[in-house]
């Protein structure tokens, strides 16, 4: 009986829990034997081209799952974006992406809540906690939290995909969060995806062709 209540209780942080195991599952069966994947723009465009007319929808998951997952390197799925598809549609592919990974992300979190973020996000990155909801049940906090996630997804290197778990055990609400985050991540999709549109002349350089 207390192992079914127990099950009840916890039921909602249970699915989450069962959720990373199966993406975690999933990424390492894909990339284990694929590992250039992650370092090669041209092995990740060779596979994600191989699917033919189903190539955006391929792109989307992978995407999509990077962000989930993020301790899967997003940079190179920006610039092979450009590479394959352009950098304006290629852009356009990136920021539905994001938006989709973003909102998953916010709600797994809402479910879990903070203590189980908390551990997913790794200690180093706990004070990301604080400098979001550091004016909850002052005037004006949604738009202060939102000008402060707009700064962080702005500034170069910071942990991007790790914010929307973040963010989403804060007060702040979801739409607030994704339009503050999404203009936040623009500026780099563009330029990352404007530089895989422009590949193969920078790798020539590269390689004195």
């Amino acid at each position: 009986m207390d192992i079914v209540n127990y099950l009840k209780k916890h039921k909602n942080t249970l699915l989450v829990i069962a959720f990373f195991i199966f993406i975690g599952i999933f990424c390492f069966l894909f990339f284990y034997n694929r590992p250039e994947l992650l370092k090669d723009p041209y092995a990740l465009k060779t596979l994600i081209e191989g699917y033919g007319h189903f190539s955006i929808l391929v792109f989307l998951c992978l995407q999509i799952l990077q962000i989930v997952f993020f301790v899967i390197p997003g940079e190179i799925f920006q610039i092979v974006a450009g590479y394959i598809f352009g950098p304006f549609l290629g852009f356009a592919l990136c920021l539905i992406g994001s938006i989709i990974g973003g909102t998953i992300n916010f709600y797994i979190a809402r479910i879990a809540g903070r203590h189980y973020i908390e551990k997913l996000v790794t200690e180093k990155n706990n004070w990301l906690f604080d400098k979001i909801n550091k004016f909850n049940g002052k005037p004006n906090f949604e738009k202060r939290a939102s000008r402060d996630i707009f700064i962080l997804y702005l500034i170069p290197g910071m942990p991007k995909d790790v914010l929307g778990y973040v963010a989403g055990v804060t007060e702040i609400r979801y739409i607030h969060y994704i339009i503050a985050s999404n203009l936040g991540k623009m500026p780099a999709l563009f330029l990352s995806t404007f530089f895989g549109g422009n590949f193969f002349t920078v790798f020539s350089l590269f390689k004195g062709v």
